[in-house]
Order: C-alpha cells, then sequence, then structure tokens
C-alpha cells in the first residue's frame, strides 16, 4: 500500500474505532442546594460514567421534565415559577450551551390542581418525533397532549399510573411510574392505549424519574431517590440506569457523581439525551445536539485530522 493511501486508511480506521466506542452524553435538571435561593440548573451528564457538569442556571423553579424536539431544541416543564415570579406551571425553551431558559408558555388550567400547599403535579415532559408536545403528573397520575405554543392542554389518560418521567420512540410514549410502584409504561399515541410493560427493580424507594431514549435507542433513566428521615442511612441520591424498553429489565446503573457531596447533594430530575427517532417514513429528526468531540474523543479525533492533513498536503505535492 502506498504511503499516502495508508495515511488515509488509518485516519478512517481511526474515526470509525473512537465513533464504535463512545458514549452520547444527555442533560439533566435540577435544583443546586449550594447556590443561593436554591436555584435550578441544567447539568451535562456522561452516560458512560453518570459524571455529571453543571452548564447554569435556569432562571425558572422546579424543572421537573426535559425533552429534546426534532429540531434539536431543549424544551423543559416548571412546576414552579420564573424567579421574578409571575404564575407557575409552565413550558420553557433552555440554551443548552448556557442553561438559561426563556418562557414559552403556561400550561393552560394546570397551576395548583395538584395535592398539598403548593399543588405541585411533579410533570414528566416528552416530545414525538411529530413535534407533539406530552406532560405527565405523577400527583395526578394525569397525561396530557400539549399545545406549546398557547398552552392549552388535553388530556388523554386520567388518573392513570403515577408517571414522573416521559420518554418517546416513533408514535410511542414512555414512562416510569414513581413510588410505591416502580414500573415501565408504554402510551400508543395513535391507539390511545396504555400498557404496563413491567416492574423495575430498584433498590430503593423512588421519588423522581428522568427518562429518554439516546440516538441508538437505549433507554436511560435518572433515579431520584426518597431521602429517609434525619439520623437513617441514605443508600443512594441519583442513579443513572439503563431499562429495556421491551421488558423493563434493568440493564445497567450506576452512581450519579459531581452534582454536589454529602447532604448537598442534587436531586437531579429531568434527563434528555436525543431529539425523538421517527419510523421509516416519518418526519426525520435533526442532528442531535451533541458535540463531536463527545463522540469521537478528542484525542483520537485530533490524530486522525492530523493524518488525514498529512496525507492531503502529500497528495497534493505530488499532483
Amino acid at each position: 500500500m502506498r504511503p499516502i493511501a495508508r495515511r488515509l486508511t488509518l485516519a478512517f480506521g481511526l474515526l470509525l474505532s473512537a465513533a464504535a466506542g463512545a458514549q452520547p452524553y444527555g442533560y439533566a435538571s435540577g435544583t443546586d442546594p449550594d447556590s443561593p435561593g436554591l436555584r435550578d440548573a441544567l447539568y451535562r451528564v456522561d452516560l458512560a460514567t453518570g459524571a455529571t457538569t453543571r452548564i447554569g442556571y435556569v432562571g425558572f423553579r422546579d424543572i421537573d421534565g426535559l425533552a429534546l424536539h426534532p429540531d434539536g431544541s431543549l424544551y423543559g416543564a416548571a412546576d414552579g415559577t420564573a424567579e421574578a415570579g409571575g404564575t407557575s406551571d409552565l413550558l420553557t425553551r433552555i440554551n443548552a450551551q448556557t442553561g438559561a431558559g426563556s418562557f414559552m408558555s403556561h400550561f393552560a388550567g394546570l397551576a395548583g390542581q395538584g395535592p398539598g400547599q403548593g399543588g405541585q403535579l411533579d410533570y414528566g415532559l416528552a416530545i414525538t418525533c411529530d413535534g407533539a408536545v406530552w406532560l405527565s403528573s405523577d400527583t395526578l397520575g394525569h397525561l396530557w397532549r400539549v399545545d406549546p405554543a398557547t398552552g392549552a392542554v388535553d388530556r388523554v389518560v386520567t388518573a392513570g399510573p403515577p408517571l414522573s418521567g416521559l420518554a418517546a420512540r416513533g408514535s410511542q410514549v414512555f414512562g416510569v411510574s414513581v413510588d410505591p410502584d416502580t414500573a415501565l409504561y408504554r402510551y400508543d399515541t395513535v391507539s390511545k392505549e396504555l400498557v404496563r410493560v413491567g416492574p423495575i427493580a430498584v433498590i430503593d424507594r423512588v421519588f423522581d424519574v428522568g427518562l429518554d431514549f439516546d440516538a441508538e435507542g437505549r433507554l436511560w433513566a435518572l433515579l431520584d431517590y426518597l431521602v429517609p428521615p434525619d439520623g437513617l442511612p441514605r443508600l443512594a441520591q441519583n442513579d443513572l440506569v439503563e431499562i429495556d424498553p421491551d421488558t423493563a429489565l434493568l440493564l445497567s446503573s450506576k452512581p450519579i457523581t459531581g452534582a454536589g457531596s454529602g447532604l448537598n447533594r442534587v436531586q437531579l430530575e429531568g434527563l434528555a439525551v436525543a431529539p425523538p427517532a421517527c419510523p421509516a417514513g416519518g418526519t426525520p429528526p435533526s442532528v442531535s445536539p451533541v458535540s463531536v468531540s463527545a463522540f469521537y474523543g478528542p484525542g483520537k479525533l485530533l490524530l486522525a485530522l492530523v493524518l488525514a492533513l498529512s496525507a492531503a498536503q502529500a497528495l497534493r505535492r505530488r499532483i
């Protein structure tokens, strides 16, 4: 093999091997206990290790649900208000680079409908590949379709399982119910049928769930465990798990690290990994806002580019 061809082949092979072994990342939301006023922040989560990095503060309280739109926009469902005040229960668009959120619409008629003094609804959020927005409440057991422009809601499930995290695949919306029965559910947006897939073998009682599929169709979940009373040992705060969407079998589990320490750990709630995948013939999603370096790794990517440029320069000299 000629030297130029050998360099190009090696560069191409490095890119392929790096891509094959890489893991994407996801976005998570949670209240930062170390921040003044207990501010909600957007975090980046490495799906391979569970390591988290704070991106920035959202500017809205209690971002329970996260989801990526087919156009790559990151949406958040807030159970609270903007930090500057105003009405609660709203849809936000979040800048994935800075974490800053901007108001989109209020969920019509939902504020104060939940139990307790604050009427909390504890939302889950998903977006199907046709751009439809879906919202759940784990306190009421309702599931709605939402008009993101106006905030108008259409209830499709009433007093069902307490679904916390939501995720979309094709025309199906998946959800995980919380304590006392942590299980995986599937809702078909065409047939309007809600099916219990099966129980999830968790290590403790689960309080909140973030849920999403990655670009390869793997289902990831953030499990936020109930905090025990003072003086009792804590098993865990947050785990990142992979779930088989067809059986609810727990495929892997790892603890979340980097989001606070000791008692001041962040209770991560929402999770968004990739825009929804469309079935054959459906509306194609846009490219996921995952950096090239996240997939290929900075070392291998740089080496491959150097080899490719070197080969190109050598070829140019020969011409």
